[in-house]
């Protein structure tokens, strides 16, 4: 059997990710209403 090769990864500080906003915030924040488009109808991909 073959032997994969080893798989490099960040270390777990290099995935954090800067928080946008609250969760509290965002949960309670205006929201866009998109509705909804019938595949037919939308154009087509640029």
């Amino acid at each position: 059997m073959e032997t994969q090769p080893a798989v490099r990864l960040p270390e777990p500080p290099a995935l954090e990710l800067e928080q946008a906003m609250l969760p509290r915030d965002a949960f309670f924040a205006a929201a866009e209403h998109v509705p909804p488009v019938r595949p037919s109808d939308a154009s087509p991909p640029r």
